[in-house]
């Protein structure tokens, strides 16, 4: 079952909070990764205080479109 419009509405603005928060963001194709092996890049990550997300190129087209800093980022996504 699809996501409502509620819930792509509140994974838009995590998104966005996200983003802003941020001072690096990478785009990286992931398949080929078995589930094990984002686990561990996920737990890697947090004693860094850096985390891995997975989100919908569209959601992240919609998000970069808004904010200047981060529109160079709507190149590397591929098929949104």
């Amino acid at each position: 079952m699809g996501k409502t419009k509620e819930q792509k509405q509140e994974m838009l603005a995590d998104i966005k909070q996200n983003l802003s928060e941020s001072q690096l963001a990478l785009v990286v194709d992931y398949h080929g990764l078995s589930v094990a092996e984002i686990t561990d890049l996920r737990r890697r990550l947090l004693p860094t205080g850096s985390c891995c997300s997975v989100a919908k190129n569209t959601l992240i087209g919609i998000a970069v479109k808004e904010d200047a800093n981060w529109q160079p980022m709507e190149q590397l996504l591929a098929g949104s």
